[in-house]
């Protein structure tokens, strides 16, 4: 009599293993689905996040670039000012020493007209 009780019991015990590891597995399954869904939510964040960085990496390069281009500019027009005002400068140091030769030489005309 003992043997079915016995059985009664095993049997007992078999189900309520089965039963835990049956809520186990869900939660197993549970945590997989969690793990997925975190993982497609990190993917979707981390894609968001690459291409604002790749929009505002452009948008730096473009102004880098937009103001390079400016200081080209500008430094080609400064170059051009300073060898204008080189050129001017020397034009009228060559004009004043023309005009002081001119000088000159009109005195020492009218000197030896003098004499």
């Amino acid at each position: 009599m003992e043997e079915p009780c016995l059985r009664s019991v095993v049997v007992y015990k078999v189900e309520k293993e089965t039963q835990h590891l049956g809520q186990l597995q869900e939660q197993v399954h549970d945590a997989e689905k969690e793990l997925l869904a975190s993982r497609m939510a990190h993917n979707v964040l981390e894609k968001k996040q690459t291409e604002e960085l790749e929009e505002k990496t452009q948008a730096i390069v473009a102004k880098n670039e937009a103001l390079e281009s400016e200081y080209e500019e500008k430094k080609k027009q400064y170059n051009f000012e300073l060898s204008y005002l080189k050129n001017k400068s020397r034009f009228e140091k060559t004009q004043l020493e023309m005009g002081e030769r001119e000088l000159d030489r009109i005195s020492r005309d009218i000197e030896d007209k003098r004499c």
